[in-house]
């Protein structure tokens, strides 16, 4: 379930509409991309051709296409063409606004006699948005020249992550093999949707994704409870800038590391019973559960809570959780030459 295998698919699609335009405006062919200005290439591209018509491969007009758009961007002035359309060795093109280095790019190739210039500009015009709005779907606008950086990134910092809608429907995510979603335990990916496996899971879920997708885009700690396994988390929280609204889904990756734990804890002022009350507390825990599990009685886990609290300027366990993951990054130590980690699903 490498990526999640969205690229394939989504470019299928990409394909399918590219096709269906090509042939409701009576182009022979019609390309579409995004072309990065920084690196003078196509970052994703895409093709289709009306039924009948002898089409020319994706990487012969790519490469077209490309030292067409290095002519135009060669100067300074050609920085500036923006929402313009140019006629150039027998391609009608179209360049859409940028995103950062990231040009939409449409590029349509002969046609049937009788269309007029007016159809044909509709087209231009079309197919930008299409290939705009694919643009700015890309989480954070992320783009394929910033890969190398995000993998290393991710690989590094010991956390699966997930872009999703209100519903969970995936936009972009790290490698959650089926494999390792069995280790964590809680979540499962079915159709392109994450989801809890428990109705009480999806139930937490569906109110964190509600919650940073709303009016109030406000974050949210969703306990995973575990049998026979120490609980775990998601964090949720809203993507600020998305639109329409989306939400980052962050599972740890890594294992806890009890000593450096302690140790930021302790620079908070905690003692050793209170690290112990605080350790079950960001396993997700309940006061009562603290309590049967360290043989304490209740006011006196609630007296131990008190003081973390105090101690840690928080005032109930999820922001307490936020605090501590905040403090301590879980990192894991391994070769990352051959390592290959997160990808945008385009």
């Amino acid at each position: 379930m490498k990526y999640l295998k969205e690229k394939h698919s989504r470019n299928e699609c990409h394909e399918s509409f590219a096709a269906d335009l090509a042939a409701l405006s009576g182009a022979d062919q019609i390309y579409m991309g995004f072309f990065d200005r920084a690196d003078r290439a196509s970052t994703n591209c895409w093709t289709g051709a009306s039924p009948g018509v002898a089409r020319i491969s994706l990487t012969a007009l790519d490469a077209d296409i490309c030292q067409i758009l290095n002519g135009l961007y060669a100067d300074a002035a050609g920085h500036e063409r923006i929402n313009n359309r140019v006629q150039i060795g027998g391609y009608h093109i179209g360049l859409g606004t940028p995103v950062g280095t990231q040009v939409p790019v449409i590029a349509i190739r002969g046609g049937r006699p009788g269309v007029t210039a007016d159809q044909m500009a509709r087209t231009v015009k079309l197919g930008l948005s299409y290939v705009a709005q694919q643009l700015s779907n890309m989480p954070s606008n992320a783009t394929v020249t910033m890969g190398e950086a995000i993998e290393t990134a991710l690989n590094v910092l010991s956390v699966n992550l997930a872009v999703v809608d209100a519903y969970g429907e995936i936009d972009y995510a790290t490698d959650f093999s089926a494999e390792w979603l069995e280790e964590y335990g809680g979540f499962e990916i079915n159709l392109r949707r994450f989801s809890g496996k428990t109705q009480k899971l999806q139930k937490r879920l569906h109110k964190a994704l509600a919650l940073a997708t709303g009016p109030a885009r406000q974050p949210s700690i969703v306990p995973v409870d575990m049998e026979k396994r120490l609980s775990r988390i998601a964090v949720v929280m809203p993507l600020e800038k998305s639109n329409p609204p989306r939400a980052l889904v962050i599972l740890e990756q890594g294992k806890k590391d009890p000593e450096l734990g302690d140790h930021m804890l302790k620079l908070s002022g905690l003692t050793n019973s209170e690290c112990r009350i605080a350790h079950h507390l960001l396993d997700g825990k309940s006061v009562n559960e603290i309590a049967d599990i360290t043989n304490l009685s209740l006011s006196t886990v609630r007296s131990y809570l008190k003081g973390i609290f105090a101690k840690t300027r928080t005032h109930r366990q999820g922001q307490f959780i936020t605090y501590f993951h905040n403090t301590v990054p879980r990192m894991k130590y391994i070769p990352l030459a051959d390592e290959r980690g997160s990808k945008p699903v385009r």
